[in-house]
C-alpha cells in the first residue's frame, strides 16, 4: 500500500534542531512559544522518528497476526492497539 505521508527517512536538522526535515522540499517546524526550545526539540525527534516508527508497527502487526498470538486477553489488547494506532496514521 502507498502511503500518502512523505516517505522516510525524516530527521531533525542539524542546524535548526526544533526543525524536521522530510524531504527536499517539505519540513515541520512544531510551534513552541519562547522558552520552550527543549520541548521542541524534543517534538522535532518524535515527528522524525514517526515513518520508521509506523513501518516498525506494521512489521508487528504482520508477525502477530502470522504467528496468531492473539490466545491471550493481553495479546489481543496489543494486537488491537497496534492496528489503532497504524489507522491513525494511514487513514
Amino acid at each position: 500500500m502507498k502511503t500518502k505521508h512523505t516517505p522516510g527517512p525524516w530527521k531533525v536538522d542539524p542546524d535548526y534542531l526544533e526543525e524536521v526535515i522530510c524531504s527536499e522540499f517539505v519540513s515541520i517546524l512544531p510551534y513552541c512559544t519562547s522558552g520552550f526550545e527543549e520541548e521542541a526539540e524534543a517534538n522535532a525527534k518524535l515527528i522524525a522518528a514517526a515513518p520508521e516508527m509506523l513501518e516498525a508497527l506494521k512489521t508487528v502487526d504482520l508477525f502477530l497476526n502470522e504467528v496468531h498470538i492473539s490466545h491471550t486477553n493481553e495479546s489481543k489488547l496489543s494486537l488491537a492497539l497496534v492496528k489503532k494506532v497504524i489507522k491513525k496514521a494511514t487513514e
